[in-house]
């Protein structure tokens, strides 16, 4: 079973309809292509996008004011007066806090490679990762990651490659499922839980409850009615052919 339209609209009244559309479209090759085969990791993963993207924004808003600079990013930003030259600036604050790591070697690649799909995929590394992953010329063409036709791919394909997030959906420790995407460790601090915790329980109450995995019983055959006496009685006393011999 797959969540339909009709279903992620209900979790997610505020959603574009576009995109859940094309989660619901292409839900049903991309979910089982990467493991995604029980309702609890339809729940962990789903969870995830919803916080993060709200079915709505696929590209990270970086326009911040210098106040909030200092808040979200306060070892990059230790005072108003150093924030103040990126406030507003999307593409400067993108090369300056994700230039440098996870891949971003090139001097516009924070920005090229900041957080974008469904799950914000940042850096040049995981694009390139889920190049190889999905054959897609992620590298080179970043923004198919927002597209309909390869949104839901590219971020379920990035994660289940977290280490035992499986796993944890299996258990329902979502938590720790939250916290992986997040910070990379199980146990490391989740931004956000309440509204984490809003999306599991929203898509929660829309999704159906899967049946259990038991296989159909199989047909009964007819029983053949018996023969009456008089049939049988006809058949004894009827005489039986000789076998014909060579």
């Amino acid at each position: 079973m797959f969540p339909t339209s009709a279903q992620l609209r209900a979790a997610a009244p505020s959603g574009k309809q576009e995109i859940i559309d094309a989660i619901a479209n292409a839900a049903p090759s991309v979910f089982p292509k990467y493991g995604i085969t029980n309702r609890n990791r339809v729940l962990g993963f789903l969870s995830t996008a919803l916080e993060e993207s709200a079915f709505r924004v696929l590209t990270e808003n970086l326009n911040y004011t210098a106040a909030r600079l200092v808040q979200v990013w306060p070892s990059r930003f230790p005072t108003i007066a150093s924030a103040e030259p990126y406030a507003s600036s999307p593409r400067a604050l993108a090369n300056k806090v994700y230039g440098g790591r996870m891949g971003n070697t090139g001097t516009d690649d924070g920005w090229r490679y900041r957080g974008q799909g469904l799950i914000q995929i940042t850096g040049k590394d995981n694009f390139a990762l889920l190049q190889k992953l999905t054959g897609l010329p992620l590298v080179a063409q970043p923004d198919f990651v927002t597209t309909p036709e390869h949104m839901l791919e590219c971020s379920v394909a990035l994660f289940v490659q977290y280490d035992r997030i499986l796993d944890y959906c299996d258990q329902g420790a979502f938590q720790k499922v939250w916290a992986l995407v997040g910070t990379g460790r199980a146990n490391g601090n989740i931004i956000n839980l309440a509204n984490h915790q809003a999306a599991l329980d929203a898509l929660d109450k829309a999704l159906p409850v899967w049946p259990p995995d038991v296989p159909a019983p199989k047909p009964v055959p007819p029983t053949p009615a018996k023969p009456s006496l008089w049939a049988r009685f006809l058949a004894w006393i009827t005489p039986k052919p000789s076998p014909v011999g060579d």
